[in-house]
């Protein structure tokens, strides 16, 4: 015993009990004898690793005799003392195909190696686990210089390591969920990354309130439910709980406003940890139904940090929700917001249907919205016979996409058809010239805050023109694309005489009348912007293709207004960026 009577007046570091291990073991059933068989080296190497006060093993002779410190036998758990003197690939079965190797090299070649946060299987609490150590080898010689043994020290850096992973994978989430427009998105993307980039925790499912969706109706919103599988029928009125919420355990500190809740489902054997309570014991069914709750299975305390960051990632995700439904309740006013002002705008706009019918007259129309846009614009068109007179159309574009633009719209047909009654003259012909005047100055009284482009014309159908049936076709023209003539010979021409100010500029611009004697058979097409600007491009251009389309349409008197709205929006559509008002006139 006279080796370890040395080792208790040396050791240091070693504890009584961990000098009363060594004594205990029947070392001459080892590979390396009895103790008083030691070699000088040995008992040198030993002396060293149980006086290091961090953790350091030796690995002696061919079989790999395990030796440890007082700092090594702390975590071994239950195979200390059992494993002291045996031989190491015995001792370790787990790691020893990654660890053994490299043991063999510095005995073999005797040259040190050191390893930085390297993974190494450990088997503890009955499962193999993932640690990471940060460890280095080195040869131990005799006095001879033959090497007999290898000497370890290692730190375990698991917590590190986690922790370094865990503020990256808290990085990723918050990248790939940043971007996320809808709840289901949000939780495809957060369970694939997290069941993927965090293998050690068993990560069942991500619960979240129900999604806003775009309103249904004018004025309405919906909601359907989070969790729910696409195709999936809703549950039925009474089954409203969350399911699961009976079983899973959750600490009740922090919860609150804007923060998540980890729940856990515990395995069979396991105890309810200490301070946890049931989910469903914390609030009411509605309750639970507005949380976002990120539920595991088995213990989210395995080490000091998980608990914290699951916290972490369950508060992040709780964000998210509040942001993406926050998105989801302003796409939904939005959408009523526009269902609503599109519904009035069209009511007041001449429907295909309701296209006015007169003699020696026929009228079509179309509006159609913007594609790419929620908000409403201003554009619209009006047509209305007067008694015993003209046929009288009109057609304006208020600047703006929003219920601003779309109320001064409702403000300009109602003061341009007041107008047109209260200036017709001898044989109810107003001047189109006076009432776009009149108009101008009604906009700046009345404060009405619009800028718009703005078309009238007045038709006397059906006259005498040099002994043929005609019409004559007068108008002003305030900043409005030109309309076009489609001739009884299927010519498309552009009726430009050059356009004046918008409205909304000057109340004082003088207005000109412009007057063209127009064949039976004609089809006058007027449009507002949206149906011939693009970006890129020139206005003149998208004017052009407009009138070759028109042009594309057919001979004059086969011509069908209806058919002829239709066919220029086909030819020049989609229109994603502006509304589009069309308005077709067939005289005679």
């Amino acid at each position: 015993m006279e080796p370890f009577q040395s080792l208790r007046s040396s050791a240091g570091a070693a504890s009584p009990d961990l000098l009363a291990a060594y004594e205990r073991v029947d070392w001459a059933a080892t590979a390396v004898g009895p103790p008083a068989s030691w070699s000088p080296a040995l008992v040198v190497a030993l002396r060293l690793v149980l006086a290091t006060p961090i953790p350091s093993v030796l690995f002696w002779g061919e079989e790999r005799t395990y030796f440890y410190n007082e700092a090594i036998a702390d975590v071994l758990g239950d195979r200390h003392p059992l494993i002291l003197g045996q031989p190491a690939e015995a001792s370790f079965p787990e790691s020893w195909s990654q660890v053994g190797p490299l043991i063999t090299d510095v005995l073999e070649h005797g040259l040190p190696a050191r390893l930085e946060d390297a993974l190494v299987p450990v088997a503890r609490h009955g499962e193999v686990e993932d640690h990471w150590y940060s460890y280095a080898y080195s040869p131990v010689r005799d006095l001879d210089g033959t090497i007999v043994g290898v000497h370890g020290v290692s730190i375990e850096t698991t917590r590190q390591v986690l922790a370094q992973r865990r503020l990256q994978l808290l990085n990723a989430l918050g990248s790939a969920t940043s971007g996320a427009q809808s709840l289901l998105t949000l939780r495809v993307a957060a369970l694939g990354m997290l069941r993927t980039e965090l293998p050690s925790v068993d990560v069942v499912d991500l619960r979240m309130p129900a999604p806003v969706t775009e309103a249904a109706a004018p004025g309405t919103r919906t909601v359907v439910a989070a969790n729910r599988q696409a195709g999936e029928a809703p549950a039925a009125a009474e089954d409203t709980a969350v399911p699961g919420a009976d079983r899973w355990w959750t600490h009740p500190d922090g919860i609150g406003p804007g923060h998540g809740i980890v729940a856990w489902e515990p395995k069979e054997d396991q105890a309810r940890p200490p301070g946890a309570v049931r989910l469903s014991s914390l609030g009411s069914v509605a309750w639970l139904q507005e949380q976002t709750i990120l539920v595991c299975r088995g213990d989210v305390a395995a080490d000091d940090d998980l608990g914290p960051f699951l916290q972490v990632v369950a508060d992040s995700f709780a964000a998210a929700v509040i942001r993406i439904r926050g998105l989801q309740g302003e796409r939904a006013d939005a959408a009523s917001d526009r269902a609503l002002s599109l519904e009035l705008q069209t009511a007041m706009l001449a429907s295909r249907h309701d296209a006015r019918q007169l003699e020696g007259a026929r009228t079509a129309s179309r509006y159609v919205p913007a594609s790419a846009r929620q908000e409403v614009g201003g554009d619209w068109h009006d047509t209305f016979p007067l008694p015993d007179g003209p046929l009288v159309v009109t057609i304006g574009d208020v600047a703006g996409h929003d219920g601003r633009a779309a109320a001064a719209m409702g403000q300009l047909r109602s003061l341009v058809r007041g107008i047109v009654l209260a200036t017709a003259g001898a044989g109810g012909r107003p001047s189109p010239a006076r009432v776009t005047e009149l108009l101008d100055q009604a906009i700046d009284h009345f404060e009405v805050g619009a800028v718009a482009t703005f078309l009238l014309a007045e038709v006397s159908v059906l006259q005498q023109l040099d002994g043929d049936p005609g019409c004559m076709l007068r108008w002003a023209n305030a900043g409005h694309p030109p309309p076009v003539l489609l001739g009884p010979d299927g010519t498309a021409s552009l009726l430009d005489a050059g356009g004046e100010m918008l409205l909304g500029i000057d109340p004082d611009t003088p207005r000109t009348d412009l007057e063209v004697a127009v064949p039976a058979g004609s089809t006058v097409l007027l449009y507002t912007d949206g149906l011939v600007e693009r970006r890129g491009e020139l206005l003149d251009e998208g004017i052009e293709r407009l009138r070759a389309a028109v042009g594309d349409a057919g001979v004059g008197p086969d011509v069908d207004p209806d058919a002829l709205c239709d066919h220029v929006l086909t030819a020049l559509g989609p229109f994603e960026d502006d509304d589009v008002a069309v308005l077709a006139v067939r005289l005679g």
